[in-house]
């Protein structure tokens, strides 16, 4: 994919010396030029159409991995589960198969911390989310596709001559730079916040003060995917990639007025009342220990 986590997992990939293959449905070449250092070319591909992918991975010889960046965003799923669904689970499934085939030995797949369900006992007394213990019980229509993605890839038969080993990364609310009317809603919102505080426009968002979430640069998500691709070993089971930390809007906003002064950015309640989100961080053992990624 050449949407913001995969450009940026190019980016790690290039600068490590590693040659690439680039494909996405929709591919936006000057995107990839600027932020992913990417000057060759960029083959237009629909994962779910499996004579083009098998195409696609016997025309480039040996291949060490494939990493599936493609998806939909929550709220683009929200609008149409039928297509997210699509993409996530036949979609990866047609990758997978053409990787068996081609003898490609590792996958790694981006997954999110929205297969997370409501954190149990264990997980609030250890103050952050361990991919081994916290719940899979997700509350949205996103998070259960990306639970059943998960499910599939971990249901396929293992062993040699299998397919590739399947590296599942959970990522948490993810910001940086995005592809013109595209991106997670993390990274729209804080887009549209340093935007507005560096022009010195007016800003009106809903939710809380209190809100808050794991948040994590893009750079690093792809640094961590790349490193997930590359690395000899990698840790059993799925990965948070994450901060380990969360951040509240009160705090963002402060940031913000650290750097820019005073800001105009101004809180209102929801149109449909909720709660403050007060997620538990990503605990990241597996991803600086194993991977030995520091974001």
């Amino acid at each position: 994919g050449g949407g913001q986590i995969g450009t940026f997992t190019l980016r790690s990939l290039l600068a490590a010396g590693h040659e690439v293959v680039v494909a996405d449905r929709a591919p936006d070449a000057a995107f990839l030029r600027r932020y992913g250092r990417h000057a060759g070319p960029v083959h237009s591909l629909d994962i779910c159409d499996a004579t083009a992918v098998a195409g696609l991975m016997a025309s480039c010889g040996r291949i060490d991995a494939v990493i599936l960046t493609a998806g939909m965003t929550g709220a683009l799923a929200a609008a149409d589960p039928a297509g997210a669904r699509r993409g996530a689970l036949d979609g990866t499934g047609t990758v997978l198969d053409a990787a068996a085939a081609a003898g490609i030995p590792r996958a790694v797949l981006v997954s999110s911390l929205a297969v997370y369900g409501a954190p149990a006992e264990a997980d609030r007394a250890a103050g952050s989310l361990i991919e081994s213990r916290a719940p899979i019980d997700p509350p949205t229509v996103y998070g259960r596709i990306l639970a059943d993605m998960e499910r599939m890839v971990t249901s396929r038969r293992r062993g040699p001559g299998s397919g590739p080993d399947c590296v599942l990364m959970r990522i948490a609310g993810v910001y940086g730079p995005n592809r013109f009317g595209h991106g997670s809603h993390s990274s729209v919102l804080l887009e549209r916040m340093l935007y507005c505080a560096a022009q010195g426009f007016s800003l009106t968002l809903e939710g809380y003060a209190e809100d808050r979430d794991d948040l994590v640069y893009v750079k690093d998500v792809g640094a961590a995917l790349a490193r997930a691709a590359t690395c000899a070993d990698r840790p059993d089971g799925p990965i948070n990639v994450a901060i380990g930390r969360v951040a509240s809007m009160a705090e963002l906003i402060a940031a913000l007025e650290a750097v820019f002064g005073t800001v105009d950015l101004r809180l209102r309640p929801p149109a449909r009342p909720r709660a403050p989100l007060q997620r538990l961080p990503l605990d990241i053992g597996r991803l600086t220990g194993g991977l030995g990624v520091t974001p």
